[in-house]
């Protein structure tokens, strides 16, 4: 049984998370080519080890299980009255929902750079 979920996780494999969900990634089975969008927005060469190279993530040729992905989405659903004032709400109109766009941490983009 594993525990994959998005409190669980690091800084830096947070702010990849947060990077897929803000790529357009919505499905929690994925493959590399859904990581590219993240993977350039950060500057990173090839997806992170943590998903690509464990064994208990891997579901079918080619695909990776991220259930993090789908703890973001559950959590980005908010009131309007709820976002912070330094943040910006994005209406998607193509389903109507709401989408919370703030400052990144720039401290942990860093660290998950070097690594």
């Amino acid at each position: 049984m594993n525990n994959y979920t998005y409190n669980n996780l690091k800084p830096r494999q947070r702010v990849f998370i947060d990077a897929l969900v803000e790529s357009g990634v919505t499905r929690t089975k994925i493959t590399r080519a859904d990581m590219l969008g993240a993977m350039n927005a950060l500057g990173l060469a090839w997806p992170p080890a943590w998903i690509v190279k464990e064994q208990d993530r891997r579901n079918g040729r080619g695909y990776y299980d991220v259930p993090e992905i789908g703890d973001v989405i559950n959590s980005t659903i908010v009131s309007i009255a709820d976002v912070p004032t330094d943040t910006t709400v994005v209406l998607d109109e193509s389903n109507g929902t709401e989408h919370v766009v703030g400052d990144v941490d720039a401290e942990a983009i860093a660290e998950l750079q070097s690594a």
